[in-house]
């Protein structure tokens, strides 16, 4: 790749996030809530950790783990108000299903994701359960309760309803068994039965999010329409988000709110390939998970290993984004735009005059002209001032992500599509091309992930993120958390 010249700088800072677009959809007002935060946190980990006892939940190494927790931490980027420590799974159950607990743990089926049709579909399954963490439903269902049912219960009750859920129906037990707990079967399912109205709050600001990721907003009422064409209306998933009458209507009435766009994500290379992955799994039936044998597996995890840190204050908007392991800020091109990188990447002048690269220690290799290829990693350049695009409107944006291809030289793997980075108009593309990387003496194919953005002078600040295509998915989170470092001074 061709890049021009730069100045950095290093400065030590904190890590600022995303700056989305969320705007449209407005928030209820917050329910009386007897929980705080912190204290909604610690019971979601307690239920988290009876998951993993009662359902096989793939380990976070997990190709497919990989994938849903990358994609979370994309949609997360984009969720408003307080900084709940998401974290992702998947539950290795055939059944089609999906649920939030209290805190930010997110569990999908393997069975959703085979259902799915494309990464849209699938994104919007998980952003109307990010927005149910948003929103606080299941604490402000538990909150209601809390005079007729004492908190212990309530937690104990919680840690089976969400197997029962996982598989579609009650896991482990009876009605009678959960009752002797000291706790009916109504006031068990409260925190993960949500109420009509907030299923259509979840509807709303899951499609916000949904767009704001880049993604069809109308892949989210799709996958329940695609899942009642091809089961019916009974099944456990139709009834854990059940349909306020009209999903379809009031959707599409918020899409019309949000502006226009010529291309909306649908498919991705990284679904494709996982599609093919999952189609030879076999995901557990009810029946299997009940008798048991898989808890004597190693290929389930025994316990959660997320060490997400607890926030402790209240964003002041929809303002952080996924977290880099750094505290480092380097300037792009000139002191106005900065960005942070991880501690172990180190910053290089090439592979050619001027360009700057960003790299983990395996990132760069050489080639047999003596110069230097880039394998992992990124690359910060720029093009000169296009005299026939005004980077102020959408048509030159366009324009300049079109001229940023072409002196590229290589295949474009996906449309064009408009994004926000800090608040600034950008444009994203996928692209492919021969890796330096070979595997018995055979380039692996690789993926590199374009960003465009416009500069003061007109002129074009594009990054690269290079990868083989079979690492995307595993370093995909951490472009994530770089983008959303984005800094503009």
């Amino acid at each position: 790749m061709k890049q021009c010249s730069t100045r950095f700088l290093l400065l030590a800072c904190a890590l600022l996030g995303a700056t989305p677009a969320w705007a449209r959809f407005v928030m209820p007002p917050a329910c009386k809530n007897a929980y705080t935060e912190q204290q909604e946190i610690t019971e979601g980990r307690k239920a988290a950790a009876q998951v993993y006892k009662q359902m096989p939940v793939l380990p976070d190494t997990d190709p497919v783990a990989v994938y849903v927790r990358a994609l979370g931490t994309k949609l997360t980027a984009y969720a408003p108000d307080y900084a709940w420590p998401y974290n992702f799974h998947v539950v290795d159950v055939v059944d089609i299903n999906a649920f939030a607990l209290p805190g930010g743990s997110i569990f999908v089926n393997l069975g959703t994701i085979q259902a799915a049709e494309n990464e849209a579909q699938l994104a919007g399954v998980m952003a109307h359960e990010i927005s149910h963490v948003v929103m606080r439903h299941s604490t402000c269902n538990m909150t209601k309760q809390r005079k007729k049912r004492i908190l212990f219960g309530i937690t104990q009750g919680m840690t089976q309803v969400a197997a029962q859920v996982a598989l579609g129906g009650v896991l482990g037990g009876t009605v009678g068994d959960m009752a002797s707990d000291g706790i009916g079967f109504g006031q068990q399912t409260l925190f993960l039965s949500y109420s009509r109205d907030a299923e259509k709050q979840a509807d709303l600001m899951g499609t916000d999010i949904l767009y704001d990721a880049g993604y069809d907003p109308r892949s989210l009422p799709q996958f329940f329409e695609t899942i009642e064409g091809r089961y019916g209306s009974g099944i456990q998933f139709l009834n854990d988000h059940p349909n306020p009458g009209n999903r379809i209507e009031y959707v599409n009435a918020e899409i019309a709110t949000l502006p226009p766009r010529t291309y909306n994500v649908r498919y991705t290379l990284e679904f494709a390939y996982l599609a093919d992955k999952i189609e030879t799994m076999h995901a557990l039936t009810a029946d299997e998970v009940k008798k048991g044998a898989w808890k004597k597996d190693p290929a389930f995890a025994k316990g959660p290993s997320d060490a997400t840190p607890t926030p402790t204050t209240k964003s002041p908007s929809a303002e952080t984004g996924p977290q880099a392991s750094t505290d480092t800020w380097m300037v792009l091109i000139d002191p106005d735009y900065a960005l942070s990188y991880p501690q172990d990447w180190s910053v290089t002048d090439g592979p050619g005059q001027g360009t700057v690269t960003v790299a983990p220690k395996d990132g760069t290799m050489p080639k047999s002209d003596g110069s230097t290829a880039v394998a992992r990693g990124m690359v910060i350049a720029s093009l000169p001032a296009l005299a026939s695009a005004d980077l102020t409107t959408d048509a030159g944006m366009d324009a300049a992500a079109a001229a940023v291809v072409k002196h590229l030289g290589m295949t474009a793997t996906s449309a064009v599509t408009p994004m926000t980075v800090k608040g600034m108009s950008a444009r994203s593309v996928d692209l492919q091309g021969v890796s330096p990387v070979q595997v018995a003496s055979i380039s692996e194919i690789e993926h590199d992930w374009l960003v465009v953005f416009g500069a003061k002078d007109n002129s074009v600040r594009y990054v690269v993120f290079v990868v083989p295509e079979p690492e995307y998915l595993g370093l995909k989170p951490t472009f994530d958390a770089i983008l959303a470092s984005f800094r503009v001074r």
